[in-house]
């Protein structure tokens, strides 16, 4: 059991592998074995099946649950099935014709396997010989293998989820930086990484305070204290847009910072935070504003002008009554043109 606890539990089928094999060698039974319920409940599938006398290692076997259903019932009620006899035993004999007496099977013993609170499904024993009967020192050492295997179920599920992470951040084009509780950099994908590579720096966050100068979008720096990491780890979700100054060299972008905070219950833990690079958005919109401004500008003049003029000739005594409608549209066009230029 100690050997087995040491193990990196990561590889799930390399570690049934080694639990079959050692349950087969400690409990002295000839077949070992570990199989799956399915969600649905109509059927077991074998993830891995050791035969000792042979050294093999076999997978795929399914036994369905219509054919066998007082052994299923007995599986559903979660606990060890102790079968001294299987072939006589009113939970296993359904067994016997196509499994026990195929395998040469006597004495069963099932323990069942969890996986975040619910059935996974069984780590099975399976003696060949006269029948044996099994001791409570038997069940709670298989129970104690059985434990094993949802330690490496649940290793094997983070894993996954790791490796799904990876992949997800790896491949997104802006930087995903993980924060623990004290604003430190846990995690980075390649983005992210050569932000920090660029600012010279900067894992922890009075590092990075001295590296890095954050502003915000009206150009204010931003205190330690007012990062969006920290206000997220106060339970804040940050939509803003930053302006980095890395000081090593002087150079100034502009990031799309999004960071959202990951709790545990109450309690929060570490801290997300996605830079999206909008150097040239921002520097665009900023141009577009200066132009916008000038071009404004420059049509108010002549616009004023006319308008100017065409009130002016509208108020003349000697003005005809031909010119005046024409003088009063004039007015109400530049009026129109004046409201353009102001939106």
């Amino acid at each position: 059991l100690f050997e087995l606890a040491k193990r990196n539990k990561a590889d799930v089928a390399e570690t049934f592998r080694a639990i079959t094999e050692a349950t087969a060698v400690a409990l002295d039974v000839e077949r070992t074995s570990i199989w799956r319920l399915l969600p649905d409940g109509n059927a077991i599938v074998c993830e891995d099946n050791f035969v000792r006398a042979q050294g093999r290692h076999t997978t795929g076997e399914i036994l369905w649950a219509r054919d066998y259903p007082s052994y299923f019932s007995a599986i559903a009620e979660n606990r060890v099935i102790a079968a001294h006899d299987a072939r006589t035993d009113g939970r296993t004999r359904e067994l016997r014709k196509n499994y026990l007496e195929a395998h040469g099977i006597t004495s069963m013993m099932d323990v069942p396997i969890w996986l975040e609170g619910r059935l996974y499904g069984v780590l099975c024993h399976e003696h060949v010989g006269p029948t044996r009967r099994w001791t409570s020192d038997d069940e709670t050492f298989a129970a104690n293998l059985a434990d094993l295997a949802s330690l490496a179920l649940e290793a094997g599920e983070r894993r996954t989820a790791e490796r799904r992470w990876d992949a997800v951040v790896n491949a997104i084009q802006e930087a995903v930086f993980v924060l623990d509780g004290e604003g430190t950099i846990v995690q980075t994908n390649p983005l992210a990484a050569r932000i920090i590579e660029r600012a010279g720096g900067g894992v922890t966050l009075s590092e990075r305070m001295e590296l890095v100068e954050f502003r915000d979008e009206q150009g204010r720096v931003i205190p330690a204290d007012r990062t969006g990491g920290r206000r997220s780890l106060r339970g804040e979700i940050v939509r803003e847009i930053n302006h980095l100054v890395f000081k090593r060299t002087g150079e100034r972008r502009s990031y799309r910072i999004t960071s959202a905070p990951m709790r545990n219950g109450d309690r929060i833990e570490s801290v997300v935070v996605v830079l999206a690079d909008v150097t040239e958005v921002v520097a665009f919109d900023h141009l577009k504003r200066e132009v916008f401004a000038a071009l404004a500008h420059e049509l108010k003049t002549p616009v004023a002008i006319v308008k100017g003029y065409a009130q002016h000739l509208s108020k003349r005594p000697d003005a005809s009554p031909v010119e005046r409608p024409m003088l009063a549209a004039i007015e109400r066009a530049t009026n129109r043109l004046q409201k353009l230029i102001d939106d």
